[in-house]
């Protein structure tokens, strides 16, 4: 989850992961409006195009599925195009999804501690500095290493 501070409060945007049970998920949105089913869905395959870690282990079709069932329910045609283009798109989105592409697993390594340095400079204003250093040295290894992969691949034009 990504927030900023309500307005007129100082504050820096924050980022928060948190593993939760599959069943409280999906008990959550089987209960949740179609406005927040609509935007779990539009999310989560944002996600899946971006080839993100917070899809990992996701089903696509069980997204399509669950998009094709709710434009019955919406009847928007926005979000008809929407659920449309999702399912057209499955194959060709599973089809490029590489097993193992060190460039997608750099991105999200770099995105994870962005994510938890958000939390420690949240919990640690102030004192044992360590560990944030420790994880900015990581980051830099990260984003080197991530300058290296895109270089590489732009060389070889892919």
């Amino acid at each position: 989850m990504r927030h900023l501070p309500p307005r007129g409060q100082v504050g820096e945007a924050a980022e928060i992961e948190q593993s939760l049970a599959t069943a409280a998920v999906q008990a959550s949105y089987d209960q949740g409006s179609s406005g927040y089913r609509r935007s779990v869905l539009v999310a989560q395959f944002a996600e899946f195009l971006r080839r993100s870690s917070h899809a990992q282990g996701d089903s696509l079709d069980l997204l399509v599925h669950e998009a094709l069932k709710l434009d019955q329910e919406l009847g928007d045609p926005e979000f008809s195009e929407f659920a449309a283009l999702a399912d057209a798109s499955r194959e060709l989105i599973l089809k490029g999804l590489p097993q193992d592409d060190p460039l997608a697993q750099a991105i999200d390594a770099v995105h994870k501690n962005a994510v938890l340095r958000a939390e420690i400079t949240d919990l640690a204003r102030g004192a044992d500095r360590t560990l944030l250093e420790q994880l900015e040295e990581e980051n830099r290894r990260l984003e080197k290493k991530l300058e290296e992969l895109l270089a590489e691949r732009l060389r070889a034009g892919r």
